[in-house]
């Protein structure tokens, strides 16, 4: 399913037209999972490893030298993917055999947008895309970051220009990693959270400190064991092991969910009424996939990227959590783009 700004094409539905309420999305193989793109685009993951693209393509953001838009899938890159990340400007895919490839502006705003595959012996297992910026977590649960570090999103203790992907010092045992538009955030297996980058907003739970934190600091937590981070333009969530949901950064749309639309510089809970298996965020809206299958969305929702149809608010934001009662089944995976909103359902799962 798929809703929401379909400027680019990116809702992969053969036309460029907004969606106010989900829409099917006929794919030709078996998706196993999505990533959409901070603002232009949107990736499936089929189960043999193949990968099929759709949206804005000009500088590489989809793996190859397009010019224009796509809005019908397009096979993309190698045909062994285990893992996809799409950032704004480009985007990384793990292959079957843990090799990290990167494509587009996600290296640097000045690096070829051709892929290429990053000199390493680590074999790498999650990645996550900012808009010039990559973080891959390698097997042995060490984060290494490539791209653009003017705003310290690297995590190197400075801010000056590097080539290359760098191991990130100060960090083990990382289990998730995540990436903003300058920043970055992780979670440990000891459920600690660690926050890096740009912080205009408050994104890296710091009480705004500084504005940039050019090394991994510590988040003061006050809610469980973290088991996940995501992470939208300005804003971050945190999944805990309990399945409560927890933000952090601008929120200016809703995309918070306190009911506020005020900047918070600490996480603090989003009230929802179960426990959560996923969170994820777009530019201005965020999600919290519930356990029992059910999507609730919040934030920014002008083009129809909460799902809401007809009962779109004049405001077009939302500032508490509401459920997308238009899905109707039970909902696999979510990911959410700039303005828009994929969800992989069951549809023989009524809910």
């Amino acid at each position: 399913m798929a809703f929401g700004s379909n400027r680019f094409g990116q809702l992969m539905l053969a036309d460029e037209t907004d969606r106010v309420s989900p829409t099917p999305v006929g794919l030709p193989g078996t998706p196993l999972s999505m990533s959409a793109a901070s603002k232009s685009s949107a990736v499936v993951l089929e189960e043999h490893g193949r990968l099929l693209a759709a949206g804005a393509s000009n500088e590489g953001r989809l793996g190859f030298d397009g010019a224009g838009v796509y809005s019908s899938p397009v096979t993309v890159l190698p045909e062994d993917a285990s893992k996809v990340a799409l950032g704004e400007l480009g985007g990384a895919v793990i292959t079957r055999e843990a090799r990290l490839i990167i494509f587009g502006r996600c290296k640097g705003p000045n690096e070829s947008p051709a892929p290429e595959c990053p000199i390493t012996d680590e074999r790498m297992c999650e990645v996550a895309c900012g808009r010039h910026h990559v973080l891959a977590l390698d097997a042995n649960g060490s984060v290494h970051a490539m791209g653009d570090n003017r705003h310290g999103a690297l995590g190197l203790g400075h801010r000056d220009v590097v080539a290359g992907l760098h191991r990130v010092p100060g960090l083990a045992r990382v289990t998730s990693v995540a990436c903003g538009r300058n920043f970055s955030l992780c979670a440990t297996q000891d459920g600690a959270v660690y926050s890096w980058g740009a912080d205009d907003h408050g994104a890296l739970s710091h009480g705004k400190a500084s504005r940039w934190q050019v090394e991994p600091k510590r988040v003061e937590f006050a809610g469980e064991r973290v088991a996940m981070v995501a992470a939208g333009d300005l804003h971050a969530l945190a999944l805990c092991e309990d399945g409560s949901v927890w933000s952090a950064g601008m929120g200016l749309d809703g995309q918070l969910g306190n009911g506020q639309r005020d900047d918070h510089a600490a996480f603090a809970r989003v009230p929802l009424p179960g426990p959560a298996s996923k969170v994820s965020c777009g530019a201005g809206h965020s999600a919290a996939l519930m356990r029992d299958g059910s999507l609730y969305l919040w934030g920014r929702g002008d083009s129809g990227q909460l799902g809401r149809g007809a009962q779109l608010e004049s405001t077009g934001r939302r500032l508490s959590p509401v459920r997308c009662e238009a899905l109707g089944c039970a909902v696999l995976d979510v990911a959410l783009g700039g303005d828009h909103t994929l969800a992989l359902v069951d549809e023989a799962k009524l809910l």
